[in-house]
């Protein structure tokens, strides 16, 4: 499937950023909820934002406990299984996610959980980016 960059406009100026609609569910009560994600290739894990993980009726801090290092510091989440998929995609996928309050994204895709499942490959000088389900 193939994806256009998103444009959005930052205090740097305008940037074109990898983003996909992907489709998280929980697997203990089948709550499903459509997001945008970012997709991070430096990025060690899935992340979604604690706003999220509650509608999907996520007990949060019935996850196991893990810090969260990055460029503003650590900050202390919890790691819940959930599914996803890329929206149209048919095959699903059980991951690690991890929840935690996010500033400027509602999801993010990392190596563990997205990387391992999906392959992406980008062409931002066509302004586009392409995902394959490995399955």
């Amino acid at each position: 499937m193939k994806f256009r960059y998103d444009t959005r406009y930052t205090e740097h100026g305008f940037e074109m950023v990898p983003r996909v609609p992907v489709v998280f569910r929980n697997p203990r009560n089948s709550r499903e909820v459509p997001i945008f994600c970012l997709i991070d290739s430096g990025a060690s894990d899935i992340l979604i934002t604690t706003e999220i993980a509650l509608a999907l009726g996520i007990e949060i801090e019935r996850g196991e406990s893990r810090v969260y290092g990055g460029i503003g510091g650590e900050i202390k989440g919890y790691v819940h299984l959930v599914h996803i998929r890329v929206m149209n995609d048919k095959h699903e996928f059980a991951v690690q996610c991890g929840v935690l309050p996010l500033p400027t994204y509602d999801g993010l895709l990392g190596q563990r959980g997205f990387f391992d499942n999906y392959k992406v490959t980008f062409e931002k000088y066509k302004k586009v980016f392409e995902i394959t389900a490995k399955k």
